[in-house]
């Protein structure tokens, strides 16, 4: 461990950083794109709606020819959605027309159905709105986007409604970074798996589907997921044979000052590592280096401090590896519903539940690194700064807001 005052959160964040790039572009199905970031420009060929479109279903009609109520119109086209037929609407008569299918020219206005008699060959139009004026329910051509329109750009990250939108200006495939491939390592003697009974003093490893999970709801894609005993030369070993297979190794455990830290021991032998003390509970005890060129990120071995460390530093690293434009998590200024005790030397991080709503923030009663329980249900962190004084009930603070599940 680094000897010396202990490092700030945003200077480990930013040496966790460092030089992270995503990996080349692939061209991409654009249905394959949900949760990647785009690496080019997308601009639309054509307007959006291409042309213009009725909003309603109902009459095409001339509003000069109804301005008298009830006015009868003989309809002798019917204009389905789809419908390739180009007429133009005389005066006089009604074109009957469903959504979405495009208004005849000549047409100033759509009469919803609901004002009629819905008749199939005259139609009686009963009553008009107050508000009725050309372009009554018309959708004109680019209504929503022009021709040329940045449908995505660069560090963008596609959710469902830009692939609907892409989908709609016929974009089938695009330039995306990959998704990090991840290796999650969880470390200890302790440590079994599912399934078996537990011997004395043995724990199930919690940690590795923690951690996996996590790195899912990042962005990242977990190519492997190992645990790692106390043994020194089989834990270089597998560490050293997985690095060329991944674009980053997350650690946890094996970093505290201890005996039996396999993790400083690796790199100690490998030299390629910084491990240091962070102002911040839980997760003080963090490192990060690179085995073989691909990066890695120590946590702590606590469960809690393992999640608070990773919303911290490694949600951020996994979106920059996938090419995000913004890799930090999103945050808020929330009230707090409950008294908090700051630290003074150091920032604390509490699992909260915030209510975006009544934008206020409340934490579960009890904490601690190795409760695993206290995290169920929450959605975000709490960041008490330093402080000397207690926080009141109602006083505003920064909340850390994770991810969608």
């Amino acid at each position: 461990m680094a000897q010396g005052p202990m490092r700030s959160v945003h200077e480990h964040l930013q040496a966790v950083l460092g030089d992270l790039s995503p990996r080349a572009p692939e061209p991409t199905a654009v249905d394959e794109t949900i949760g990647l970031a785009v690496a080019e420009r997308v601009v639309s060929d054509f307007p959006l709606p291409p042309f213009t479109s009725s909003a309603m279903d109902g009459y095409a009609v001339r509003l000069a020819d109804v301005d008298a109520l009830p006015a009868t119109l003989p309809v002798p086209i019917d204009l389905p959605a789809g419908s390739a037929l180009a007429v133009r609407l005389a005066p006089g008569v009604a074109h009957r027309i469903m959504t979405g299918a495009t208004v005849p020219e000549g047409a100033d206005a759509v009469i919803p159905v609901e004002w009629t008699d819905a008749g199939a060959h005259n139609v009686v139009i009963e009553h008009l709105s107050v508000a009725a004026a050309p372009g009554l329910n018309i959708r004109p051509q680019g209504d929503d986007l022009p021709k040329g329109a940045i449908l995505a750009d660069v560090g963008d990250v596609v959710e469902a409604p830009r692939l609907a939108l892409m989908a709609s200006a016929g974009i089938s495939s695009v330039a995306a970074f990959p998704a990090p491939r991840v290796a999650v390592v969880s470390t200890g003697d302790e440590l079994h798996p599912l399934g078996k009974p537990l011997p004395p003093g043995g724990i199930y490893d919690s940690n590795g589907y923690l951690i996996a999970a996590l790195a899912a709801q990042a962005g990242g894609r977990v190519a492997h997921r190992v645990r790692l005993t106390d043994d020194e030369q089989p834990a270089t070993e597998i560490l050293e044979s997985i690095a060329s297979e991944v674009d980053l190794i997350v650690t946890t455990g094996g970093v505290s000052a201890g005996a039996y830290e396999v993790i400083k021991d690796v790199f100690a032998k490998l030299g390629t590592a910084e491990f240091t003390a962070v102002a911040m509970q839980p997760g003080k005890p963090q490192g990060h280096g690179t085995i073989a060129g691909t990066p890695v990120i120590t946590l702590p071995g606590n469960p809690l401090s393992a999640m608070v460390s990773f919303h911290i530093f490694v949600g951020p690293a996994i979106r920059a590896l996938g090419g995000h434009r913004e890799v930090m998590a999103p945050r808020a200024r929330l009230s707090t519903a409950v008294e908090l005790d700051p630290r003074p030397d150091r920032v604390r991080y509490l699992p909260a539940v915030a209510d975006l709503l009544r934008q206020t923030v409340s934490t579960p009663p009890r904490h601690g690194s190795h409760r695993s329980s206290v995290a169920v249900g929450t959605n975000c962190l709490i960041e008490v700064p330093v402080g000397q004084a207690q926080m009141m009930a109602g006083t505003e603070v920064e909340v850390v807001l994770f991810p969608a599940r």
